[in-house]
């Protein structure tokens, strides 16, 4: 008797997967599976790499999707200095970031 396809399952192994290939292979993670590249300066400049777009942006509040889920970024006087396809640059007075898992690519 055939099981059902269960696409979820599907994704979970190919991920895992993919996860070893990268750490056997010895490749960036990065680099390979599209994860975000966070670089913080001090407490006012942020670089974003691998993002995948805004979903809130104002002074005090930057929300960020990325492939595996989304970066929240809580400050004052945010701005987005730079937003390129492959890199996007928070400015201002960063007090807090932090990652929401979830969503998938």
């Amino acid at each position: 008797m055939d099981r059902p396809f269960n696409s979820r399952k599907l994704a979970a192994r190919l991920r895992t997967a993919e996860t070893g290939l990268v750490r056997f292979l010895d490749l960036p993670p990065d680099a390979v599976m599209n994860l975000p590249r966070l670089t913080l300066l001090g407490n006012s400049r942020l670089i974003v790499e691998n993002h995948r777009g805004l979903l809130v942006y104002n002074r005090d509040l930057i929300r960020i999707k990325v492939t595996i889920g989304e970066i929240e970024v809580d400050g004052e006087d945010l701005m987005l200095r730079a937003i390129r396809p492959e890199a996007l640059v928070v400015e201002g007075n960063i007090r807090k970031i932090t990652l929401a898992q979830g969503g998938g690519r």
